[in-house]
């Protein structure tokens, strides 16, 4: 599922490469993030690979930080709404749970969906780019022309609103199954927590991982 929506986003910047290809690049990739400190090691990785076969360096690394922030900004959403679910207790969610059990669960969700949001409209909107009038800081470095080329990269996804839906609608079931998947390790182990205390922290402890 990773692959797949890594080589949607990577489709979207016309860069082509093969369903194998995209899941060797992503296997290889998990490798370096389970030896090398944090998640984001084999992201490099598969951004060097790729680059080797087409001229298109920047689109491939924006291709990879879409692919990322995609991931981050839908964990901070499921986190965010089991966390109502257990303030209030709808559907059952532990009867209601008070926000001073929830304190540090709540105040990182307080903090990761402004900067996750922040950083999707900084990618986005080159409008807001120019209000924060970083191009003149950027036109005076040695790689400007990549950075302008990266931010050609980011418009196109954008204009490509109906293929970034698809590449979400895989993103958002790849985490439902990887959070299901770790919740169902816990239960095997007798862990005491509920099905959404396992959808409130996993994806929280994945995105501070990441970071």
């Amino acid at each position: 599922l990773i692959s797949i929506r890594w080589r949607m986003l990577l489709k979207i910047q016309d860069v082509d490469i093969s369903l194998w290809e995209a899941t060797r690049l992503t296997f290889l990739g998990q490798f370096f993030n389970a030896i090398v400190p944090g998640t984001v090691g084999g992201d490099l990785v598969k951004a060097y690979y790729v680059a080797k076969h087409t001229p298109k360096v920047a689109a491939v690394i924006v291709s990879i930080f879409v692919d990322r922030l995609l991931g981050l900004i839908e964990l901070a959403l499921l986190a965010g709404v089991m966390l109502v679910l257990l303030l209030t207790g709808i559907g059952g969610a532990s009867g209601g749970r008070s926000l001073d059990d929830l304190r540090l669960p709540a105040i990182c969700v307080g903090a990761i969906l402004p900067a996750v949001g922040g950083m999707l409209l900084f990618l986005l909107s080159r409008r807001f780019r120019q209000a924060l009038h970083l191009d003149r800081i950027y036109r005076r470095l040695p790689i400007a022309h990549h950075l302008a080329a990266a931010g050609d990269a980011a418009v196109r996804y954008r204009q490509r609103l109906g293929a970034m839906a698809g590449a979400v609608g895989v993103s958002a079931v790849s985490h439902l199954a990887f959070v299901t998947f770790v919740a169902l390790m816990g239960m095997s182990l007798k862990i005491p927590a509920g099905l959404v205390e396992y959808f409130l922290y996993v994806p929280l402890i994945y995105i501070i991982g990441a970071i």
